[in-house]
C-alpha cells in the first residue's frame, strides 16, 4: 500500500495493489476507484439528506435522485441522463479557455 497525506492530513490518498486507489477526507468521505473505470463514493450517515449531485441526494429515495443543479426533475425530460451529467458540470479554473 501507498500513501500520501495532503493538506494536514485533512486527505489521505491510498493505492492498493495496482488497480484500485482510495480517496479518504477528515469528514468520513470516501472515493474509491478501479483502473477498470469502476468508481464507489461513501458518505458518512449524518451527511444523510445533506447533499446533491451526480450521486443523489442520500435520502435513501430513487425516486428523487435524477434531479438538475437548477432543481428541475430529469427522469421525465427527454435525453434527461446527458442534460442531468451537464448541469452539475464544474469549469475548471486551471484550464485554458
Amino acid at each position: 500500500m501507498n500513501g500520501l497525506v495532503l493538506h494536514g492530513g485533512k486527505i489521505r490518498i491510498n493505492r492498493f495493489a495496482w488497480s484500485y486507489l482510495r480517496v479518504t477526507t477528515d469528514f468520513g468521505l470516501q472515493v474509491e476507484f478501479s483502473y477498470q473505470n469502476v468508481g464507489y463514493v461513501y458518505l458518512p450517515y449524518d451527511l444523510k439528506g445533506a447533499t446533491s449531485g451526480l450521486c443523489g441526494n442520500f435520502n435513501y429515495d430513487r425516486n428523487d435522485d435524477l434531479v438538475a443543479k437548477n432543481g428541475t426533475d430529469m427522469a421525465y425530460v427527454t435525453d434527461g441522463i446527458s442534460h442531468f451529467g451537464n448541469s452539475w458540470h464544474v469549469n475548471d479554473p486551471e484550464e485554458p479557455k
